[in-house]
């Protein structure tokens, strides 16, 4: 993904030009405000994938937490249930 500093100002004057740019040939560009990142300009298909793989990579958090948790078999929950009724 080509990224490009652009400032401000800049991409208040050509932003119908860098959203048609980022909606049909992908990239970024990085909105700086006294020479500081502030925003970044994507396209939606590449936010959408970008939320896509985060939801991935927290659900393999999630099930890597629940790997670390205390676990006992099947079975032996089944039977510890049978006895209580």
């Amino acid at each position: 993904m080509a990224i490009e500093v652009i400032s401000i100002s800049e991409a208040k004057r050509t932003l119908n030009s860098l959203v048609k740019e980022v909606e049909t040939e992908g990239g970024a560009y990085y909105i700086a405000r006294n020479s500081r990142g502030s925003a970044v300009l994507v396209g939606m298909k590449e936010y959408q994938a970008l939320l896509d793989r985060l939801e991935e990579l927290e659900d393999i958090c999630d099930m890597l937490k629940a790997q670390q948790e205390p676990s006992r078999p099947f079975e032996e929950y089944l039977k510890e249930r049978e006895e209580k009724r």
